[in-house]
């Protein structure tokens, strides 16, 4: 109802790959569960309009909610995350690059 879609906990590629890296390295021991996701969800819209995508909405179901997001705090004391790891133009250009690279 509020325009701006779904909101989700996403991750750029980049983001993601210096994540894992980080828990690879020796040093506290792990939790036995760890979500990965940048630390602030992002509204699907807003990912959309920074990767330049036309969309048209669509009336969500009634059970639908809008902000499904993952707990990550457990990760953010592991792995340091600054704030454009949020950041949807951020995840798109990340996403752009890795394309790039294949």
């Amino acid at each position: 109802a509020d325009g701006r879609g779904p909101g989700r906990s996403y991750i750029g590629p980049a983001t993601l790959a210096r994540g894992v890296a980080g828990l690879c390295n020796p040093g506290p021991a792990l939790p036995p569960v760890l979500n990965l996701a940048a630390p602030r969800p992002v509204a699907m819209r807003d990912l959309a309009r920074a990767a330049g995508f036309r969309w048209t909405w669509a009336p969500a179901p009634p059970a639908a909610r809008q902000w499904q997001v993952m707990q990550v705090a457990a990760l953010a004391g592991l792995v340091g995350f600054d704030d454009k790891d949020s950041d949807p133009a951020t995840m798109v250009a990340q996403w752009r690059a890795a394309q790039g690279a294949r």
